[in-house]
C-alpha cells in the first residue's frame, strides 16, 4: 500500500524571543515569530507516566486500570550557533536580561542570572511550535531550558549550541502559518572568529591559536521534584530553578615552555574571555557579537593528551573553579549584540 514519506529535513520550528506571562498559557501566533535551523531531526518527545493495578494484591494477577499520573515533554535541539539563538538560550538559561541601543537597528544583551529574593526563583518559560508531519504539529507549552552547551572546534565551521528542553507536558494547536527562513541566515558567528583570551583580570592574553577545542556548558539545575504540588494536575505546574553553573572545557597545545600545568599547580586564578564577531548588525559600526567573560578562573583538571601528533593539556574548569574577580559582581558576564531589541519580555 502506498504512503507518503515523511522527510525529516521538511521539520518547521518557530520559536519566540519572550516568555509566557503565565504557566500553562501559550504564547499567541504573533509573537511565535523566529523559524530556526535545526542541525538535527529532534522534536519534542511526549511521554506519559501512568498508575496500573496490575501487581495490586486484588486476587487477579492481570491488570484492570490504568490511569495518567503525569505527562512530560523533553527536546533537546541543536543548532549552529548564531546571535539570536545564544541570546536565546542564555536569557532562558539565566532567567534576566538588561537590553540597551549600541547602534541603529542594533541590540546590545547583558544576561545575567536571577538572584532571589531579589528576583524570584522561578524560571522563565517559553512556547515553541513544531511541525513533525501535516498531523503532528502542535505548541509546546511551559518550556524552561535545562542546558546548553556552546562549543567550537577546528575541524567545525560554526559554533554549536545544543540545548535541553523540559516542558509542562501541556500542548495547544500549532501556529496558523511557520514564519519564513530568514535568507541569507541573521547573525552567524564562527569559530575561525573567536577570540579566546586567558591571563590577568582584565587584560588577558589572546591564546586562539593554541585552541584545537573548547566548551562552555551552563544549567539552572531545574529543581523538577518541586514542579508538582497537592492540586497542581498531571502536568508541572512551577519550575523553580537550582545553582546556574557553567563547566568549561580547552584543547590547548603544549608549548616549549610550560604554562598550563604552572596555572593548574598554582593558586593564582586568571581571567578567561570569549569574544566571536560576526558581520555588521546595526547601520554604521555595530557587529553581531557574542562575549562571555569569567573575570577568576581556577583549572579543576588538566589531562595531557595527544593532537595529530603533538602534545595537548585538555583543560576542565568545575563550577568550583570559577569565581567572582575583583570587577565583577557575577563570577561571569554575557553579552550579545544583534537586531533583537529585547528578551524575555512578556507582550
Amino acid at each position: 500500500m502506498a504512503f507518503n514519506w515523511q522527510r525529516s529535513i521538511d521539520i518547521k520550528v518557530a520559536a519566540s524571543s519572550r516568555k509566557q506571562a503565565t504557566i500553562g498559557t501559550a504564547l499567541t501566533d504573533a509573537l511565535i515569530d523566529e523559524a530556526m535551523r535545526m542541525l538535527e531531526a529532534t522534536v519534542p518527545i511526549e511521554s506519559r507516566e501512568f498508575r496500573s493495578d496490575r501487581n495490586w494484591i486484588k486476587g487477579d494477577e492481570d491488570a484492570a486500570t490504568l490511569d495518567v499520573r503525569r505527562k512530560d515533554i523533553r527536546w533537546s535541539p541543536s543548532f549552529d550557533a548564531n546571535s539570536w539563538n545564544l541570546a536565546w538560550a542564555l536569557a532562558f538559561l539565566l532567567g534576566k536580561v538588561a537590553s540597551v541601543v549600541t547602534d541603529t537597528s542594533a541590540f546590545t544583551h547583558t544576561i545575567e542570572r536571577t538572584a532571589p529574593p531579589t528576583d524570584q526563583p522561578i524560571l522563565p518559560v517559553t512556547t515553541i511550535s513544531v511541525k513533525d508531519t501535516a498531523d503532528l504539529n502542535a505548541k509546546y507549552v511551559d518550556l524552561v531550558l535545562q542546558s546548553l552547551t556552546i562549543s567550537g572546534a577546528n575541524n567545525a565551521a560554526g559554533l554549536g549550541l545544543a540545548t535541553q528542553w523540559i516542558g509542562s507536558g501541556v500542548t495547544a494547536a500549532a501556529v496558523a502559518s511557520y514564519p519564513a527562513l530568514v535568507s541569507p541566515e541573521v547573525g552567524p558567528l564562527f569559530n575561525s572568529d573567536m577570540k579566546i583570551s586567558l591571563g590577568t583580570e582584565g587584560s588577558p592574553t589572546e591564546i586562539s591559536e593554541r585552541i584545537q577545542e573548547w566548551s562552555i556548558q551552563g544549567t539552572n539545575n531545574f529543581l523538577e521534584g518541586l514542579a508538582y504540588y497537592p492540586g497542581s494536575g498531571q502536568v508541572r505546574a512551577r519550575f523553580p530553578h537550582g545553582s546556574r553553573d557553567f563547566t568549561i572545557t580547552l584543547g590547548v597545545f603544549a608549548k616549549d615552555v610550560d604554562d598550563i600545568l604552572t596555572l593548574f599547580q598554582g593558586s593564582t586564578s586568571k581571567e578567561l574571555k570569549f569574544v566571536c564577531e560576526g558581520g555588521l548588525a546595526g547601520a554604521t559600526t555595530a557587529n553581531h557579537k557574542f562575549q562571555m567573560r569569567f573575570p577568576a578562573v581556577r583549572f579543576t583538571a588538566v589531562e595531557k593528551g595527544d593532537d595529530s601528533g603533538f602534545r595537548l593539556h585538555r583543560i576542565s574548569i568545575a563550577p568550583e573553579g570559577i569565581f567572582k574577580g575583583a570587577t565583577l559582581v557575577k563570577p561571569y558576564e554575557v553579552q550579545i549584540v544583534n537586531k533583537e531589541a529585547t528578551y524575555l519580555a512578556t507582550s
